[in-house]
């Protein structure tokens, strides 16, 4: 029984140690994709990007997200993006869309874009 108890303990922190892996690499990978958009040129901000979902989901919300490129005069703005995916295959990844207006900009005018539940 002894050991049965170790092998539980055991698996439940493999599985924590490779969900915290994970959720510090999809953060991570949009921060990084972030900071390469900058070094291009671009304006690139977000108020925050964060990842919760344990123990069987990474869904990462990034928060205020802007881009801009000054060259073109091209510009989004998303008050909300969510990132969601299983654990277990952080690859197979689904984008939703918020509902309220997503802004987007270019040098002939401005344009709105709103969904219902995109994903």
């Amino acid at each position: 029984m002894l050991r049965l108890v170790w092998v539980v303990v055991l698996v439940a922190l493999g599985w924590s140690g490779w969900w915290a892996l994970a959720a510090r690499g999809v953060g991570g990978g949009i921060e990084a994709w972030l900071e390469q958009q900058r070094a291009a040129g671009w304006q690139a901000e977000a108020r925050s990007v964060s990842t919760s979902g344990y123990p069987l989901s990474l869904d990462t919300e990034v928060l205020n997200l802007a881009l801009a490129d000054p060259a073109t005069g091209v510009a989004i703005e998303v008050s909300r993006l969510d990132f969601a995916s299983p654990a277990w295959w952080p690859g197979d990844v689904i984008l939703t869309l918020p509902s309220d207006p997503i802004r987007l900009a270019n040098p002939s005018g401005l344009a709105t874009l709103t969904t219902q539940g995109a994903q």
